[in-house]
């Protein structure tokens, strides 16, 4: 499963509810080899359909677990907990395909 956090509100959430099929995509900065001009870029993407949580202790659960990953100030996420939490959702990508490739342009 993949995390991520948003708002309650806008055209992701619409969009979602409608259709929960989605996909997910990240790719490196590229290389350039000695000598060379072409970019070398590895990408994965990822497919999956995707539910939106909205209880309100998952919701605090799992931004904790993700707020860990960035800083280990307990003070500070407690904080951003209590003062965002209200407004957050988590969605939750069950992932179901995952490709990958290496493109060097030429």
């Amino acid at each position: 499963n993949i995390y991520f956090h948003c708002g309650r509100n806008g055209h992701r959430i619409d969009s979602l509810k409608k259709n929960n099929k989605a996909s997910f995509c990240v790719y490196d900065s590229g290389t350039v080899s000695e000598g060379e001009w072409a970019l070398a870029i590895n990408s994965v993407i990822v497919f999956g359909k995707v539910e939106i949580i909205n209880d309100a202790q998952s919701i605090s659960d799992i931004s904790y677990k993700l707020s860990r990953k960035f800083t280990d100030d307990e003070e500070y996420i407690k904080n951003e907990i209590e003062c965002f939490s209200h407004e957050t959702l988590i969605l939750k990508m069950r992932v179901e395909h995952i490709c990958g490739k290496a493109v060097k342009e030429q």
